[in-house]
């Protein structure tokens, strides 16, 4: 079974979007935190980005299937960007040069 452009393309704008997350450390600290909290509060602050950026998860079907909205990959990478940043800085962290 061939697959149409538009759903390859957003399969591939679907994994940069979590593999940027996943491969990363998060860059964030925040005085007094163990790490292991620093991740955790990384992580739920990504999936709150990707909610925000229009990137849902959903199991309707049994299948884990990832459904797009209609905002570009452009503009979705960037919303998910000022989520996760806004998420992190309301939670009290600074970001770690690297």
């Amino acid at each position: 079974m061939r697959k149409s452009g538009s759903a390859v393309l957003a399969g591939a704008i679907v994994g940069v979007l979590l593999m940027s997350g996943c491969a990363a450390r998060p860059d964030w600290s925040k005085p007094g935190v163990p790490t292991k909290k620093v991740t955790e509060d990384w992580n739920y602050c990504r999936a709150d980005a990707n909610e925000d950026a229009g990137v849902r998860i959903y199991d309707g079907d049994g299948g884990g299937a990832l459904q797009m909205g209609t905002i570009e990959a452009k503009q979705r990478k960037e919303a998910y960007s000022r989520s996760l940043e806004a998420c992190m800085t309301n939670l009290g962290y600074r970001r770690t040069p690297r």
